[in-house]
């Protein structure tokens, strides 16, 4: 359940059978070969419903979905401690709607076009692919003192039976995992920008994403550790968006269009819990700011206007990676 204050709530029902082995020690998989989700809004505020209609693809991709998928997990790890393992690889294969639609045709139904979907329960099934990367490499200068970092590219191309993806599907960056200097899911996509009105609810989410970040993690006094930590990353979407100009990824512009966020953490280590305190703010918009879209040289850490502005604190449990 998701209930977003002055919006909506919604409700999103997954079932799935799996089966999970380890072909050694540092190699585990993971099959679904049955995996169902449902989505659907319960309730919608007028503002959101005027802001769905004013964006069309953001509203096909709310707009309730049978998904009936597939999935394939492989994770190779250097050491069994994931939270300090040199090195970690992370692969996610996501199918969905392929089975159905050969059934459909194999009916003699006519393809599927955006007007007339297939349906299962009165409900349109999602067709797409979907695939995480997830690469985490971590270097001990000395004993506890550690540089961590990740990279993670992801992507999602709905076809067949779809022509957006399932909001549920999408990918996000900002946050307390993400790029920490900016809002949950504030960024992007591309180099769309959302108005003062949109940012403190909107989530914006797309179709590809690219995260980097690298930290420095070490030891102050007893339970007491913290680290300085840069984000850099982006979302993309795969067809244009006329209601998200700018938001369209492309292979010449992307490198131009990555928001970048600095900061400092604070971590309570309580073995096994680790509570986290991290501050950070933005260091590069993917849009420009006056003419630049670094705003380095704005950083005033004494100016309580700067601050509230840009200061975002985050709280959470563990490591972001």
């Amino acid at each position: 359940m998701q209930e977003r204050t002055q919006w909506y709530r919604m409700v999103n029902w997954n079932t799935s059978l799996g089966y999970t082995w380890k072909h050694s020690e540092k190699v585990s998989h993971r099959v679904s070969p049955i995996d169902i989700n449902l989505s659907n809004l319960l309730h919608t505020t007028e503002q959101f419903r005027d802001y769905l209609e004013s964006n069309p693809s953001v509203r096909r991709s709310f707009e309730e979905q049978f998904i009936l998928g597939m999935n394939y997990d492989f994770f190779y790890t250097s050491s069994p401690d994931r939270l300090n393992t040199p090195f970690f690889l992370g692969i996610t294969l996501d199918l969905s709607g392929n089975l159905l639609s050969g059934i459909f045709q194999l009916m003699g139904n006519p393809p599927p076009d955006s007007d007339t979907p297939y349906k299962l329960f009165n409900s349109p099934y999602a067709q797409y692919f979907r695939t995480v990367v997830d690469v985490r490499r971590s270097f001990t200068l000395w004993p506890n003192n550690v540089i961590a970092t990740r990279l993670n590219i992801s992507g999602g191309i709905p076809y067949g039976n779809s022509e957006i993806m399932p909001y549920i599907k999408q990918f996000y960056v900002g946050g307390a995992n993400s790029l920490r200097g900016f809002a949950a899911r504030s960024v992007g996509p591309g180099t769309y920008k959302l108005s003062e009105e949109e940012t403190a609810y909107i989530d914006q989410a797309a179709d590809l994403k690219l995260e980097m970040n690298l930290e420095y993690r070490f030891p102050l006094w007893g339970i007491l550790h913290s680290a300085v930590f840069t984000d850099i990353g982006n979302i993309w979407l795969v067809n244009e968006d006329e209601s998200r100009p700018g938001g369209r990824f492309n292979a010449n512009t992307f490198i131009n269009e990555l928001a970048v966020s600095s900061g400092i953490g604070l971590r309570i280590s309580i073995d096994p819990i680790i509570v986290r305190f991290d501050w950070a703010w933005p260091m590069r918009y993917p849009y420009p700011i006056e003419n630049s879209h670094w705003v380095i040289d704005d950083i005033n850490f004494s100016s309580y206007d700067w601050r509230k502005k840009n200061l975002i604190l985050n709280i959470s449990l563990g490591y972001p990676f």
